[in-house]
């Protein structure tokens, strides 16, 4: 096989993977039902002593919901050098954004972002579902986004052919991540925050 060949296809499988990491639960509702955000927004309890995060609509974009820690086990002035975006490395844990972009989907009752794990230093994508008023269930699994298959088809363009592993890798997330690459959490509602660290 000719390398122009080998590039070209490299290049073609590269924006499949981007498309269908966007057509995979990437899908935004116009609009924020409102009766719909008093099921997510609040104080809650994350798992195994992540910290206290709340949920409220986020800053730059009204249509979604956005997270930030406001009390966790530590010093005040903790800071997060696990964070894999190098612009949040060693920021400060308290005030750290945990949800990103969290959009309500009317077909399914779901909300879809991605939830940061401290503790693992991952992002995932996430699957948030109101299970009663003091709860919800979190699927986080790693998905693939648009700009890796972009990226890849770009070092693909400038002659950086991709490892095959690599590549091989970020098509199973892209087309099967969710079902097999996930796992639960449950968030749990608490009305006050002992020892808040944001104010």
């Amino acid at each position: 096989m000719s390398p122009f060949v080998m590039l070209v296809r490299i290049m073609a499988l590269a924006l499949l993977i981007a498309l269908m990491a966007a057509l995979t639960g990437c899908a935004a509702a116009p609009d924020m039902p409102s009766g719909r955000t008093d099921a997510v927004t609040g104080f809650w309890s994350l798992p195994d002593d992540q910290g206290v995060i709340e949920v409220m609509r986020c800053e730059t974009r009204a249509d979604a919901l956005c997270g930030r820690i406001v009390a966790h086990d530590g010093p005040d002035d903790a800071r997060d050098y696990s964070h894999p975006d190098v612009w949040a490395w060693g920021e400060r844990v308290c005030g750290s954004q945990v949800v990103f972009d969290a959009r309500a989907q009317p077909e399914t009752g779901l909300w879809q972002g991605r939830v940061y794990v401290r503790a693992e230093g991952a992002i995932y994508h996430a699957e948030i579902s109101p299970a009663g008023p003091d709860r919800l269930d979190v699927l986080l699994y790693e998905g693939a986004s648009v700009d890796e298959g972009i990226s890849v088809a770009i070092g693909a363009a400038m002659g950086n052919l991709p490892d095959p592993v690599d590549l091989g890798y970020l098509a199973v997330r892209a087309a099967a991540g969710r079902e097999w690459l996930a796992r639960e959490q449950v968030w749990r509602r608490i009305d006050a925050v002992p020892g808040r660290c944001d104010r």
